[in-house]
C-alpha cells in the first residue's frame, strides 16, 4: 500500500530519523509526516471520487432502465385489456348473430385480433440511446497496460495481486473473470460486449439493468480498496 500510494520514502525518512531526538530532528520528522498524510489524504480523496461517478453512472443507467420498465408494463395492460375487450365482444357478437357463415367470420377475425394483441405484449421493449464517451467499464474489460480512465494509483491496485483476496492475479482480472463467466457466458465478443463497453448506442431495458449491474459489482470492489487504504492511513497516524 505505500508503495501503490507513493508514501514508501516518506516511511522510510521516518525510520531513519527515529534516533534523531534534537528539535531539528523532530522538526523533520513532523514535516515528513505532514507531507505523508497530505499524499494519503489526494490519494484517499481519488478513490472515494471514483467511487462516487461509479454510483452516478449506475444510477443513471437504472433510472432509464425503470423508466422503460414502466412504459412497457403500461403498454401490456393496455394490450391485455384490449385483448380482453375483443374477446368478449366477439363472444357476444357470435352469440347474438344467427347466421352460421357470419358467426364463423366474427368468430375467425374476433380471435386474429385477441391473439394479435395479446402476441404483442410478447414484443420486446423499445430501445433508447444512451451514451457514455467515458466508459469506465471499458479498460476492465481490455485491461490495457496503461489506463487513459483510472489514475495510476487506482489501476495499480486493481492489477497488483497483493490486494486481491487469492493474491493470484489482480482484482481486475478476477472482475472480468467474473463478467466474462456470468454475465456473458464465456463469450468475449458480441452485440451485448459491443455495446456496453463501447461509447453508448441503443439500449433495451435489459441492457441497462445488465450495465448498472456490472457498475455496482465494481464499486464494490473498489469500496473494498477504500478499506485497504483506510486501514493503511491509521497504522500511518500511529507512527511516533
Amino acid at each position: 500500500m505505500a508503495n501503490a500510494t507513493g508514501t514508501l520514502s516518506f516511511l522510510h525518512k521516518l525510520i531513519h530519523n527515529q534516533s534523531d531526538t534534537s528539535l531539528a530532528g523532530k522538526v523533520e520528522r513532523l514535516h515528513i509526516k505532514n507531507e505523508l498524510q497530505n499524499r494519503l489524504l489526494l490519494v484517499t480523496t481519488e478513490l472515494n471520487s471514483f467511487s462516487a461517478e461509479l454510483d452516478c453512472e449506475g444510477e443513471r443507467a437504472d433510472q432509464l432502465a425503470s423508466y422503460l420498465d414502466e412504459r412497457a408494463n403500461n403498454r401490456n395492460d393496455v394490450l391485455t385489456v384490449a385483448s380482453i375487450a375483443v374477446g368478449a365482444v366477439t363472444t357476444i357478437a357470435t352469440v347474438s348473430i344467427s347466421s352460421d357463415a357470419t358467426q364463423n367470420v366474427v368468430g375467425l377475425v374476433g380471435g386474429l385480433l385477441s391473439g394479435g394483441l395479446g402476441g404483442s405484449s410478447l414484443i420486446k421493449g423499445r430501445k433508447v440511446p444512451f451514451n457514455h464517451p467515458r466508459n469506465v467499464l471499458k479498460d476492465i474489460w481490455e485491461v490495457p497496460q496503461q489506463s487513459s480512465i483510472y489514475t495510476p494509483f487506482i489501476w495499480y491496485m486493481l492489477n497488483e495481486k497483493s490486494f486481491s483476496n487469492e493474491h493470484k492475479q489482480g482484482i481486475i482480472h478476477s472482475i472480468r473473470d467474473r463478467w466474462l463467466t456470468l454475465q456473458f457466458d464465456g463469450e468475449t465478443e458480441g452485440r451485448k460486449q459491443n455495446l456496453l463497453f463501447g461509447k453508448g448506442g441503443k439500449y433495451k431495458a435489459n441492457d441497462l439493468h445488465d450495465r448498472a449491474d456490472l457498475l455496482n459489482q465494481l464499486q464494490s470492489s473498489i469500496r473494498s480498496l477504500n478499506q485497504d487504504l483506510q486501514s493503511f492511513v491509521l497504522a500511518v497516524n500511529r507512527l511516533p
